[in-house]
């Protein structure tokens, strides 16, 4: 396999969600294999800080920003353009909306080879009816413009192609993947019976997460002793003013932002894994939990029911189903047994199907990468 120059593009850097997860395995396992990879986007930040001492190279664009502006969005396309033509790369992998579409049109127009990952279509179920509209018409204009469109997950092909964006002759599905959690030890510890129980939930505080339904949740258990930690940036304020008007402050813990690897340690230290949302793409966080043998209770949304067989590895719940999912909550509590099944066959799903090999592999035959 010939070595080759790669550029990946993402809007944001200040903020750690799934797509920029996906980026630093991604970019990391290219390097590893020899390529020189190039990681840019429209902010410095965190997603940076993971490849310090690293050969990867890291380029900000002052004017890529997520809101819309004509003129900063001709200024970044232009920012854009320059490192594309200057430093000559082999091919180019986009991810997220904005830096989506302005990367795809500079390819076209130089005729690069490129790439285009949904992480969620900024259409899907759960957002605003204005939102889908406007969404669904440039991605819509956008369909042309694209080499080949990679999904993280069946749901969001299976949207793309009932929109007229995607067929399957032009895209692929591919999930997210993760690194081995070398913390991970089969032991009998979640058997044992407990008289207390932990639960985590890893996401940002923003419209597409639910956590209030999760505080909601907790606030029905009255007979068990539960603890919740949200780990995760954004303004919390008004959850926490929810919790205490549900007389629930001593049981939900806001941690804010933990690095990526004390959280991958810290997964194992606790008795399940919530990802409770409006809408999603295929959540990384999930994955991870899996690979830390965690059983895992998600919103039926997006594309998690194909990381999650709802009593096999988990449960699914409805979205904004609170009462369900403090049933749910309450199941796992009560039963030794269940715990370490749902354990067990989470860390056989992640092995089966979600290791970041998997994923590398599946990513360079579709970039055309593995031909010499």
């Amino acid at each position: 396999m010939k070595n080759k120059k790669i550029l990946i593009v993402i809007t944001r850097g200040d903020e750690i969600g799934g797509a920029q997860t996906h980026v630093i395995d991604l970019a990391t396992s290219l390097s590893k294999l020899g390529h020189d990879v190039t990681v840019a986007a429209g902010s410095d930040g965190v997603l940076f800080q993971n490849f310090d001492n690293t050969k990867i190279k890291c380029h900000i664009f002052d004017n890529l920003k997520r809101s819309i502006s004509i003129l900063k969005d001709f200024k970044a396309y232009r920012e854009i353009e320059a490192l594309i033509l200057n430093d000559g790369f082999d091919f180019v992998a986009s991810h997220s909306s904005k830096a989506g579409i302005l990367t795809r049109l500079v390819c076209f127009n130089h005729n690069v080879s490129n790439s285009f990952t949904v992480h969620g279509w900024s259409f899907t179920d759960g957002v605003s009816r204005l939102k889908k509209i406007i969404y669904t018409a440039i991605e819509l204009f956008m369909v042309r413009y694209s080499d080949r469109t990679i999904c993280v997950s069946s749901f969001d092909q299976k949207l793309g192609i009932s929109h007229n964006i995607l067929s399957e002759n032009n895209s692929t599905v591919i999930h997210n993947g993760v690194h081995n959690n070398n913390n991970f030890i089969e032991t009998n510890v979640k058997i044992k019976n407990k008289s207390s129980f932990k639960f985590v939930m890893v996401a940002r505080f923003c419209e597409q997460k639910d956590h209030s339904s999760v505080i909601k949740a907790i606030s029905l258990i009255k007979d068990i002793d539960i603890k919740v930690d949200f780990i995760g940036a954004g303004n919390d304020n008004k959850l926490k003013e929810l919790s205490l008007e549900l007389g629930v402050v001593d049981k939900i813990n806001f941690l804010g932002q933990i690095d990526r690897s004390h959280v991958e340690k810290k997964l194992i230290d606790y008795d399940a894994f919530l990802l409770i949302s409006n809408w999603e793409g295929f959540p990384i966080s999930i994955v991870e939990a899996l690979s830390a043998g965690l059983p895992v209770i998600a919103s039926d949304v997006g594309g998690c029911s194909e990381a999650i067989t709802d009593g096999y590895n988990g449960y699914l719940v409805e979205r904004s189903d609170y009462n369900d999912l403090s049933y749910k909550i309450r199941m796992l509590c009560e039963s030794s047994t269940l715990r370490l099944d749902m354990s067990i066959n989470a860390r056989h799903s992640y092995e089966d199907s979600f290791t970041v090999d998997k994923m590398i592999d599946k990513t360079i035959k579709c970039y055309g990468l593995d031909v010499a």
